[in-house]
């Protein structure tokens, strides 16, 4: 894939102040940027003739043109008579990547998958001979697992927050046996579950993260993307005449790291170069409830 892309990159790509970004690939799932939607079918056309080379073809059914930012909807384009289909959302690499500027779709699915998977340990939950901190570990190892799949990349809205609270209660009550007229309350719940809440396993995840992004060679497109954003975050433009767009700017993944730690994005980037010091930012977020 890399000798291919090698050749498609040269028609197409977007820019992000001095960085050039192409193509993102893992295995045979690649993905190619542009911020010219006119580049989009000889880019495709281009692809599918240095794939033919080596004896391989583009699966034009599983191809899809999805719009990640601003402006309007992306639309189909044909290339060699097959259709490539616009779209809104699409799973990529297991999560689900919106048009949107937050994670609502992949948490619903979250949601659903986790729920699914739970039912299957009801006989689990009600045996009496296996421990809580069993069914605890349990729990954390094979359904959180599932719920919070990729979480340190959300970015998430208040009414996102209580469904993922309250499903991950719900979750704890089952298996404690709370029943509903027991009128037992959350604390009560985390206490005898000896569980963190979602906040706090998501804020932990999501500074871990951003340190190991900060923490990179400063060449790693990563890092470098990363910079501009928290350069754009405290105020710096990436181009001489660039302009937010109207209207209230939303939530960003960037913005609930600098709301979890406190800090700005520039000095969260420069804290986080320490690594000890920035564990102790994660560490007081995992501790709140």
């Amino acid at each position: 894939m890399d000798i291919i892309m090698s050749h498609v990159a040269n028609v197409i790509g977007l820019n992000l102040g001095d960085i050039r970004l192409t193509d993102l690939n893992y295995a045979d799932d690649a993905v190619l940027l542009t911020d010219d939607p006119s580049q989009l079918q000889p880019t495709l056309q281009c692809l599918e003739e240095e794939t033919s080379k080596l004896g391989l073809h583009v699966s034009w059914a599983k191809t899809k043109v999805q719009n990640l930012g601003s402006g309007h909807e992306a639309t189909p384009i044909t290339v060699n008579g097959e259709v490539v289909e616009a779209v809104s959302s699409f799973v990529y690499l297991g999560s689900t990547i919106s048009s949107g500027s937050n994670s609502h779709s992949e948490v619903m699915r979250r949601i659903g998958f986790a729920s699914s998977v739970i039912d299957r340990f009801s006989r689990i939950w009600s045996q009496r001979h296996l421990s809580l901190a069993t069914k605890c570990r349990l729990y954390s190892s094979c359904i959180l697992a599932v719920l919070l799949y990729a979480c340190e990349t959300w970015t998430l809205t208040k009414s996102d927050w209580k469904r993922l609270e309250s499903f991950h209660l719900r979750c704890q009550r089952r298996i404690l046996g709370i029943k509903w007229s027991d009128f037992t309350t959350n604390a009560e719940v985390y206490t005898r579950s000896g569980l963190q809440s979602i906040q706090s396993i998501v804020r932990r995840r999501r500074l871990s993260l951003f340190g190991h992004v900060a923490r990179m060679p400063d060449n790693v497109p990563a890092k470098a993307v990363l910079r501009v954003a928290c350069d754009v975050r405290d105020g710096v433009p990436p181009f001489p005449n660039w302009r937010r767009s109207r209207g209230r700017p939303p939530i960003t993944w960037l913005h609930q790291i600098c709301s979890d730690c406190g800090l700005s994005a520039g000095d969260a980037l420069n804290c986080a170069q320490d690594r000890a010091a920035w564990r102790t930012y994660a560490t007081a977020s995992s501790a709140l409830r």
